[in-house]
């Protein structure tokens, strides 16, 4: 039997840095920039992402915190 295994919330490996990282990328690639430095934005990983990227970009509105959010998704996902 084969088998994937993805672990993100931390029990196997830290993917903390993985997710910041994910973040900073979605705002890049959208010209927008985090309020936040990387340990508080590290600090809110766990939370859902439309959260994460309200808490780091206040002035977002839903439309761009979506977009945002689809963004550091696909990156996260594109393994």
């Amino acid at each position: 039997m084969d088998a994937i295994v993805f672990d993100l919330d931390g029990t196997l490996v830290d993917s903390r840095p993985d997710i910041v990282v994910s973040l900073l990328h979605a705002f890049q690639t959208r010209g927008r920039a985090s309020r936040l430095e990387d340990a508080a934005l590290g600090a809110l990983v766990g939370q859902p992402l439309l959260r994460m990227f309200a808490a780091a970009d206040p002035a977002a509105d839903e439309a761009e915190l979506g977009a945002l959010a689809s963004r550091a998704a696909e990156m996260l996902t594109a393994v």
